[in-house]
C-alpha cells in the first residue's frame, strides 16, 4: 500500500514527479512516479550512505542490467537508470 512522502522525501527525481512512497528496503526506496506525459513508473533510488559505496553502485548496476533482459510481461520494464547525482 503506498504511503504519502514526507518532507524528507524529495518531489521530483531526474524529471519524475513522486506522487507517493510504495516501500523501502535495504538498498533504497521506491516511489510511485509520473513522467511529463503522465505515464505512471516506479522510481528506485538508492539510500544516500550506500551511494558512496563502490560494491553497492556496482550491484544496483547489475541489478538494471538484469532486469533489462527481462521480458516485459515479466517484470517492469526498465526506462531508464544513473548512478550519477545526488539521488542515484
Amino acid at each position: 500500500m503506498a504511503e504519502l512522502l514526507t518532507d524528507e522525501d524529495p518531489e521530483r527525481i531526474a524529471g519524475y514527479w513522486l506522487a507517493a512512497r510504495l516501500g523501502a528496503g535495504g538498498q533504497g526506496t521506491v516511489y510511485e512516479g509520473y513522467d511529463e506525459a503522465g505515464q505512471r513508473v516506479a522510481v528506485k533510488v538508492l539510500r544516500p550512505e550506500l551511494v558512496a559505496r563502490p560494491d553497492i553502485a556496482g550491484r544496483f548496476a547489475k541489478e538494471v542490467l538484469a532486469a533489462q533482459r527481462v521480458e516485459s510481461f515479466c517484470t517492469a520494464r526498465v526506462l531508464e537508470s544513473g548512478t550519477d547525482g545526488e539521488r542515484p
